[in-house]
Order: structure tokens, then sequence, then C-alpha cells
């Protein structure tokens, strides 16, 4: 169910596989975006209808990537700040449609093979900025230098 008194709708900007959709929270009469990423997963339609209330895609920290998922972090407006699971599919698309950072360990580069491009961006866990420049199957180069053959 909706919330009545939630003065902002919503306008679709990503709709995932997984469940979860991003939604730009806009002014109810204007259409004024609010600067705010609502997301809402398989539980209801929008963000002010799922059963956690009203999420948002907090852009200001990193999507942190493991070996079998990644968490996309979120807040409340009462400043909660909390994550979501996401696949390692999902997990570049949308640090690419927000500019988010991915941050990734080294071993767990190689998992993200076929869902990353070249000139990605990913970040380790100490802050080191690595630019995807290969993605050869066993062998994955960043910013020119070898990290791992398999």
């Amino acid at each position: 169910m909706r919330t009545a008194n939630h003065p902002y709708d919503w306008e679709i900007l990503l709709n995932l596989k997984s469940g979860h959709r991003y939604f730009a929270e806009v002014v109810k009469h204007t259409r004024k975006p609010t600067g705010r990423i609502g997301v809402a997963d398989n539980s209801c339609t929008y963000p002010d209808s799922t059963d956690d209330g009203v999420l948002y895609l907090d852009k200001a920290r990193a999507i942190n990537v493991g070996s079998k998922w990644a968490t996309v972090p979120l807040y409340r407006l009462n400043g909660d700040r909390i994550a979501t699971g996401e696949s390692l599919a999902n997990a570049p698309l949308v640090a690419a449609k927000f500019g988010m950072k991915l941050v990734v360990d080294e071993d767990v580069a190689t998992m993200l093979e076929g869902y990353v491009r070249a000139g990605t961006p990913l970040y380790l866990p100490n802050g080191d900025l690595v630019r995807v420049t290969a993605l050869r199957r066993g062998r994955w180069t960043f910013a020119g230098q070898k990290v791992r053959e398999t």
C-alpha cells in the first residue's frame, strides 16, 4: 500500500532483473526532481510502498563487491545507513548509471568478468583507483598491471 502522505511521486530510472528498481523522486505537482533516488524491491511497486519504508540510494558511499554478492548503500531520511544485496551482474550497472564507485578485492575482480567493460574504474579496499584495461578469460589487467591469472 502506498504511503498516502508521501509528498513526492516516482519516475523509473533503472529496472533490474533482480527485482530492484531505482526511481527519481519528483515533486508531485511540478514533476521537479528532488535529487534523491528511491529504491523498490519485489515486495512492492514504488519506493513508498516497500515493507521497509522509503529507502534512498546513498550515492556518497561505494558499492562493495564480495565473492557472491555486492552491497548497494542506502539510507532513510532519519539518517539510518543501511544496504541491500545486489548480484555481481547488476552492481556495475547501478554504479555506472548513478556515478558510484565499485570497491572490489583483487581476488573478487575476476568474478566480474563479463559484467564490466574495459575502462571501468574499480577501487581497491585501500582506496586505490584501478582501471580495467583488459578483460580476457582467465587474465585481467588493471591500469596496465597483471593482477591475477587463473
